[in-house]
């Protein structure tokens, strides 16, 4: 009976490496990626000549900094949260991940969206949301 416990452990010790690779990957796909996407379309504005749409909003950097922060936070809670509960969808073939692409794709692309809303256009994080749900259709498709 000694090789039970350590079938136990080696199981256990996998599960767990598991879970610390999807957190990781969870953590890239959220947090980190939309630093640089946000980055990259600032960088395609400037090389079709939109510099001036960057800097023609140039305003108080603390009032966006905070601005980006509660919309990136409240995106971040919202995208993990809805991972979480539409994931068992993705054991239904076809129809579940056609639902679970639909529901998460409003999210995603509102957290694209939102560094263009917030710190280019200055606009605040309700009416932000409010845009984008009224526009989830177009985002969905």
């Amino acid at each position: 009976m000694p090789t039970l416990p350590w079938v136990g452990e080696r199981f256990v010790s996998v599960i767990f490496v598991l879970l610390e690779i999807a957190l990781m990957i969870v953590l890239f796909y959220l947090i980190i990626l939309p630093i640089y996407q946000d980055g990259l379309f600032d960088r395609v504005l400037k090389l079709r000549g939109l510099r001036h749409v960057l800097e023609a909003n140039r305003g108080n950097d603390v009032a966006k900094c905070m601005r980006g922060v509660n919309g990136g936070l409240f995106i971040l809670l919202c995208q993990i949260i809805v991972l979480i509960l539409t994931l068992p969808l993705n054991l239904i073939p076809i129809l579940g991940q056609i639902l679970y692409a639909t529901i998460n794709g409003w999210i995603l692309t509102f957290g694209i969206r939102f560094h263009y809303d917030a710190e280019i256009r200055n606009m605040p994080v309700s009416q932000s949301r409010r845009e984008a749900w009224g526009r989830k259709s177009e985002y969905t498709r």
